[in-house]
């Protein structure tokens, strides 16, 4: 069932990437110290950080304990004494090594388009701009964490979890054979933005469920429990 019809990650990761560094350069200054509402201990210039940082470990090799607290907070911690204008400098200066990672392992390059497009719809969210809720970038990185979480809540809670998209795509445990405990229906926006831990645990409950969604929403977010505060968006 687990699909995957999707375009190369390269040329979406490129084009968020750019629609970032044109939307935090401008900044100056004030990027270090706007808040980001939905990953609060960050500032803006503190999220394009961890993504340039995430270029950097990519392009030196390292793969293990990428998305982990140690090594995102050093990826943020490291960039702390500059601008955002040298972040971005140092971030396009990874592009070489980036594009030819994501061509070598396409699933790898997803997951971290995927990431790059949750955080540009944090910082757009942060700054009051429209959140574009359904291109091709979105749909590719809520197809990306339908294979992913639809795994982990297995290996974690013994969930069987069926994903459907209203894009037509659909979810399962790569490992299921029988039917599914538990049915979500969705848009791939309200997904991507639920398993990324940005929706409320009162706001996941309101999708379209068929079972009982109480037991799976405690796994549901490989980063860790759903907020307690409505997102709104």
């Amino acid at each position: 069932m687990n699909q995957h019809p999707d375009p190369p990650p390269w040329p979406l990761y490129r084009a968020n990437r750019d629609r970032l560094i044109a939307l935090v350069r401008p900044l100056g200054a004030t990027a270090a110290t706007q808040s980001v509402p939905l990953t609060p201990d960050w500032s803006i210039a503190d999220v394009t950080a961890h993504l340039c940082g995430l270029n950097a470990d990519i392009a030196a090799g390292v793969r293990v304990g990428l998305g982990s607290s140690e090594r995102t907070r050093n990826q943020v911690r490291t960039r702390a004494d500059r601008s955002v204008a040298q972040i971005c400098e140092e971030w396009i200066a990874h592009t070489d090594a980036l594009r030819d990672a994501m061509d070598d392992d396409p699933f790898f390059g997803h997951r971290i388009a995927a990431d790059l497009t949750v955080h540009l719809q944090d910082v757009q969210h942060a700054v009051g701009m429209p959140i574009d809720r359904d291109d091709p970038a979105t749909r590719c990185a809520a197809h990306t964490y339908g294979s992913v979480v639809t795994d982990l809540l297995n290996e974690r809670a013994g969930i069987s979890l069926q994903v459907r998209l209203s894009d037509g795509t659909a979810f399962a445990p790569s490992s299921g054979t029988g039917p599914c405990d538990l049915t979500v229906r969705t848009t791939p926006f309200d997904y991507l933005r639920t398993v990324t831990g940005r929706r409320s645990y009162r706001e996941a409950l309101a999708l379209d469920w068929e079972g009982d969604p109480h037991r799976a929403l405690d796994d549901i977010c490989p980063y860790g429990p759903l907020r307690d505060v409505d997102a709104g968006i």
